[in-house]
């Protein structure tokens, strides 16, 4: 069985995080950004974005034409899921 403080250290961080993700929406999160705008989402620079681009399959984006676009929503959750392996590793 599990120990119950670590059960308990769990739940805590399972919560602090519903709410990071309820905190951090919006009635727009159906709203296309930009590269500028997705990499401010992120809490990144564009150039950083641009190798995040290159280097990560996962990342999720839209390319009409030649250039980048992302669906608020999805990259919300991208991110969230990113942390969450990251926080498990």
């Amino acid at each position: 069985s599990y120990p119950r403080d670590r059960t308990e250290e769990v739940e805590r961080a399972l919560e602090a995080k519903v709410n990071f993700c309820n905190n951090n929406s919006s009635d727009d999160e159906d709203e296309i950004l930009n590269k500028k705008e997705a990499a401010k989402l992120l809490g990144i620079s564009a150039p950083t974005l641009n190798n995040w681009l290159r280097d990560d399959s996962t990342l999720p984006f839209i390319r009409p034409g030649h250039k980048y676009q992302f669906n608020r929503k999805d990259l919300l959750s991208w991110k969230y899921n990113k942390n969450c392996l990251k926080d498990n590793s």
